[in-house]
């Protein structure tokens, strides 16, 4: 299929059009999202997105050719991923808010081993403010976002074999940090 003959298609909401694009441009993007830290499923689900943001605009008349339509389908699911990705990152700060409430819930603890407890915790928050990277992304992604460690390798471009022993020293640094908090 020619890519006037596609835009003709998805001008009359042919699903050939549709098929033809899930076929040839598909295979392009999901690539590109298992590449960059993404499922079969996170891939599936922004081939679906793009696919049908570009079917939109099509059918809106609002696509103005500039190239391959391809190379523009691609570049909206690579768009949409990046979107994607940017909008886990804020998550995990919910999820951080989430563990210090259940924190907060301790019972019979006396008073005095919770204050020593939040100091401890507030301790380790300002240190992990000071540590550098790539130590306080290790620390966030792992004990956090409890990204496997598989995924942290892939995503830091990091060996597998050698990340235990980094997020191991940066644990040392973030501890060594935390007394010096505390005892200041």
């Amino acid at each position: 299929m020619t890519e006037a003959e596609l835009l003709a298609g998805i001008q009359r909401k042919d699903s050939q059009a549709f098929s033809y694009m899930y076929e040839h441009f598909a295979p392009k993007i999901l690539g590109y999202v298992l590449k960059n830290s993404g499922s079969q499923a996170d891939a599936q689900e922004v081939i679906q997105e793009s696919l049908l943001k570009v079917w939109q605009k099509v059918q809106d008349g609002k696509y103005e050719s500039q190239g391959k339509l391809k190379n523009y389908v691609v570049s909206v699911g690579v768009n949409t991923w990046l979107e994607a990705l940017r909008n886990k990152k804020r998550k995990p700060t919910d999820r951080l808010e989430n563990k210090e409430w259940q924190l907060a819930d301790e019972g019979n603890i006396d008073l005095h081993q919770k204050v020593e407890k939040y100091k401890s915790l507030d301790a380790l928050y300002v240190a992990l403010g000071k540590l550098g990277e790539p130590c306080k992304s290790l620390i966030q992604l792992f004990h956090f976002e409890e990204m496997p460690l598989k995924e942290i390798a892939k995503q830091q471009e990091i060996e597998y074999g050698s990340l235990r022993k980094r997020i191991f020293d940066c644990r040392k640094k973030l501890k060594k940090l935390a007394q010096g908090v505390i005892g200041s």
